[in-house]
């Protein structure tokens, strides 16, 4: 089903498929809906000086001891979050202003120890 569901949208050649337009085209990127809402929470996200959550060893093994897992669930959902407000907001405003937090956020997320949740880890 999900075949023909990407034949009937379009050319999804390897090195064809675009999943989204370019940061360089305005015309569509100034034309999405949610235009504004993205750009002030990429913005809030970037100014609020925000740390990126820590995901310390406690916290994964916290699953394993309690059966808690919504203590890491959301340090690690809010990294996830917060970058895509970022990226949304930098895409839209095609500024270079949340490049450095974006960064942050990408090399955290890269030095994780393991990218699936604790409960998922068997």
């Amino acid at each position: 089903m999900l075949t023909e569901l990407l034949a009937a949208h379009g050319d999804f050649t390897p090195g064809r498929w675009v999943p989204c337009p370019r940061v360089s085209d305005r015309a569509a990127w100034d034309n999405l809906p949610g235009f504004d809402r993205w750009l002030s929470g990429g913005g809030e996200a970037a100014r609020a000086g925000r740390r990126v959550p820590a995901l310390p060893l406690n916290l994964w093994t916290d699953f394993t001891r309690t059966g808690n897992r919504a203590r890491y669930e959301h340090a690690y959902f809010a990294r996830r979050r917060t970058l895509c407000r970022l990226v949304m907001a930098e895409c839209m405003g095609d500024t270079g202003e949340f490049l450095p937090r974006i960064a942050d956020y990408l090399w955290a997320i890269c030095e994780e120890s393991a990218w699936q949740l604790p409960a998922h880890n068997s």
